[in-house]
Parts: C-alpha cells; structure tokens; sequence
C-alpha cells in the first residue's frame, strides 16, 4: 500500500527539473502530478509512470496497465519513448539516474528535515537499525525503519520487498514519515541499491558502515567494486559525517579515504572514539562497559549473543547519542535491547525470558 501523496507538481516543472529540452519532451503542459511510481500496478490516477529499465524487463513493457490505472504521464528513455502513446512523455538518457533525484525533489527532500541514518555493510544492517530503532522507541521518540525484514512509520509496519526500495517508494515513505512528524529515520543500505540509484538524491545526518566480507560478487564483479558500491555513501553528496567499525579491514580504509568526518567505532582500539572498556558474561548476554566522546561511560546488560553483535550495538549506541539520546537514558535501555527477527534469536524451551515485544498494528 501506497503512502498518500500530499506533495502535487506540474508536468512543465518536473520537465524544468530534469532539463528536458522541448524536442525530448510531449505536450509537457499544466497537467498535475500527485505521485511517482514505477510499480504500474501501483499507480494512482495523477501519477507520473517511471518506465526503468531493468535486468529482466523495460518498464516501457507495463505503461499500458500504468495508463489504465491513471497516469497522466511517463518517464523513460529512448527505448519507452519510441512507443506511440496519446500521454505527455519525458525522456532522458538515463531514467534510473535521473529518478532519485527528481524523486527527492518532488518530495521535498524530506531526509533534510530528520535525523536520517543509512547504514550499509555485508552484516550487521538489520541488527545495527533495529537495535538503534529499538533505542528511538524506549526513549520514547517516534521512528520510521526500512528494513530487509520491515519497513515502520510509527506504530504502523509491513514486510518489505526489498532491503532498498526504488528511489520513488523510498522518498514517498520518508515524506509520509515526516508528515507525521516522525524526526528519526534509519534505512539499511544495500551496495545494488548504491550501484542501481535508488539512494541518489538522498541526504542522511550520518551514515555508518559495519564491515564487508565476501558476498555479491555475482553482481559487483570483484570485492574491490563490491567496497567501491559501499564507499559512494560516504561522500558530501550522500551524508553530512560517518560512523565506521575501523577493526573492519575496509572499514579502516574507508575511514582514512572518506571526506566526511569520522567517528572511529571498535570492540576494543583505545584510540577509537567510541570502544568497549569491558565485556563480561552477564545471566544472559553480556555486560558491558562503552567509552564513549568526552570519556562518557554507559554501563549495562545486553541481551544479545556474539562477538559481532557486539560491534551491532556499539554501532547502535554511537547513533543513538550522536540522535540526542542521552548517555544515562541509553544505559537504562540496554537491558531491553533484542535482536532483529531471525537473526541469533533465542528458543523458549521454559526457561525464563524477557516479556515479548509489543505487537503492532499492520499497515493501514
């Protein structure tokens, strides 16, 4: 279900935007544009049908079932725009390119007004924004998540389709969330949606990186493009400062290369600016000790099991603070951190637990 659209443009100034000369564009008159999707089975009468190029399929394929539902126009590229269609068409040489942007712009840039996280790594995303959220919730600040496993606006969720939605659904979500005032934003950050755009036009507080090992080489090609995908977050463009687990052999590089300022995070490098002091066996998880800017201290049990959940929630608490939460208030809070859905969890077998999550309402 699509968030509604409060954000209207018309054709001509979404034209304006993408600098499409007069001869690449069709009757770009003063027809209002109310959404932007490029699910054609999501459209919504007033929207404007991106037509993507894909691995598989041209979105051009789908702009008839986008006309029955009530486009008023199409973005695309030459290959879209050779169809005859009686609908205003804008092409640019590179849709995919051009849709984060334009959907960011569309929306407002709705990122700039929330303290935004994208964090990226091979492991540890799910973990990391679920365990920060979970941080929002108990100190009772409201929250918007997009997830591998969910994506939450409040009190309101659903299952995601994808780790990263398309830049389109991702702007939309984020301008619903800051509709409703919600002023804390966390969304894993996957490298295809890096490679793919769907994260160009964003702008986050802070972005974080966990570590890379071995995966999607299928897709990058090499581990050398694989951190070269991840490593286009930690620019100017992308983020205004980084938070990086320097242990990670990348991670220190990354660190040293980035133009945004770092916060250093590691299990236990003194030198980092926020470590552990201490991790000892607790009744169930660990107890610990975290140093933090300034020698801050927040002492506490977790409830988590792992070497690298550990560096899960060091990562969690360094966001945390650097959102505003206070270092007494995030110590009064460990206690009541879990882990992400599927990952580590815990087998009730009669033994003694924590009370179970709160439930909460499915997506209206």
């Amino acid at each position: 279900m699509r968030a509604e659209s409060t954000r209207h443009r018309k054709l001509r100034e979404i034209a304006e935007f993408l600098e499409i000369s007069r001869e690449d564009s069709v009757q770009t008159a003063d027809i209002e544009i109310t959404g932007l999707t490029n699910v054609s089975s999501q459209v919504r009468k007033g929207d404007l049908f991106l037509a993507l190029p894909g691995a598989n399929a041209h979105g051009s394929q789908f702009v008839g079932e986008a006309l029955a539902r009530g486009a008023h126009a199409v973005l695309t590229d030459q290959i879209g725009a050779a169809l005859k269609l009686n609908i205003p068409i804008l092409k640019v040489r590179d849709p995919r390119a051009s849709a984060g942007p334009l959907s960011a712009w569309f929306y407002g840039e709705p990122m700039r007004e929330m303290y935004s996280v994208g964090v990226t790594g091979t492991n540890g995303k799910t973990t990391t924004t679920t365990l920060l959220s979970q941080l929002w919730q108990g100190a009772d600040r409201e929250y918007g998540l997009i997830g591998t496993i969910e994506t939450r606006i409040g009190n309101q969720v659903r299952p995601s389709a994808r780790t990263t939605p398309e830049s389109c659904e991702l702007q939309e979500l984020a301008a619903m969330m800051r509709d409703r005032q919600i002023r804390n934003f966390v969304i894993e950050v996957s490298s295809h949606a890096l490679s793919l755009n769907r994260v160009t036009g964003s702008h986050f507080s802070a972005v974080a990186f966990t570590n890379l090992t071995q995966d999607h080489l299928d897709f990058h090609g090499s581990m050398e493009k694989y951190f070269e995908a991840k490593a286009k977050l930690f620019t100017f463009e992308y983020a205004d400062r980084a938070f990086i687990n320097v242990d990670d052999a990348f991670g220190a590089r990354l660190s040293e290369q980035t133009e945004l300022p770092v916060t250093r995070i590691s299990r236990d490098a003194k030198n980092a600016d926020w470590y552990f002091e201490g991790i000892a066996p607790a009744t169930n998880g660990v107890n610990v000790g975290i140093r933090g800017p300034g020698g801050i201290l927040i002492e506490g049990d977790i409830a988590l099991h792992g070497e690298y959940n550990l560096d899960n929630a060091l990562m969690a608490v360094a966001l945390a603070f650097d959102s505003g939460l206070d270092s007494m208030e995030i110590a009064s809070l460990l206690p009541r951190l879990f882990g992400a859905t599927g990952r580590l969890e815990g087998v009730k077998v009669g033994q003694v637990t924590r009370s179970p999550a709160p439930s909460t309402p499915t997506w209206a």
